[in-house]
């Protein structure tokens, strides 16, 4: 866990856009490589980016946080698109970790989120995972049908963050 870092002290080394997300350095800091103005960050292995300050790296998103709340998150940081890359402050909401897992991004055979076809009879079965256990919406004929019944099983079960993106991280595409 990185060490408290007070908004006075990541000011001075960094300025935030909350329109774009990015994190500009203010000033080059002695044996660092990178210039003032550069763009700060990096992407790490699990798709979030993260700027090395003083010795020690941060998430961007929390950092966001505490840029514009003044304070770090108490727990986790959503981004509501769910690309970890994307760190404008209207994408980012602070989240418990159940409330951050609710709002990932599963892979799906059916193409639709919390649908799959039964082997046995054919139809597509819906099922959303909620409170530690999977919450059933019914066999249905029709794909688009089974598709609209998970969705709003979903709205029912995680409120504003229901997610109802099929695609992956990568595949998605935000604007500024």
């Amino acid at each position: 866990m990185p060490r408290d870092l007070s908004l006075e002290e990541a000011a001075s080394l960094l300025d935030y856009n909350p329109d774009t997300g990015l994190f500009t350095r203010i000033k080059k800091i002695k044996y660092a490589k990178h210039e003032t103005g550069s763009v700060a960050g990096c992407k790490s292995g699990n798709g979030y980016i993260i700027i090395n300050l003083l010795g020690v790296n941060y998430q961007a998103h929390r950092l966001a946080f505490l840029y514009m709340i003044g304070r770090m998150p108490k727990q986790c940081v959503d981004h509501i698109n769910g690309n970890g890359e994307d760190n404008r402050w209207c994408n980012l909401r602070e989240a418990t970790r159940r409330e951050n897992n609710l709002n990932r991004i599963v892979p799906s055979t059916s193409g639709e989120k919390g649908v799959s076809k039964c082997i046995q009879t054919g139809l597509w079965k819906v099922s959303v995972f909620s409170g530690g256990r999977y919450h059933w919406g019914g066999r249905h004929i029709d794909l688009e049908q089974a598709r609209q019944k998970a969705c709003s099983l979903r709205n029912i079960l995680h409120g504003s963050f229901a997610n109802h993106n099929t695609t992956s991280k990568k595949e998605q595409v935000y604007h500024s």
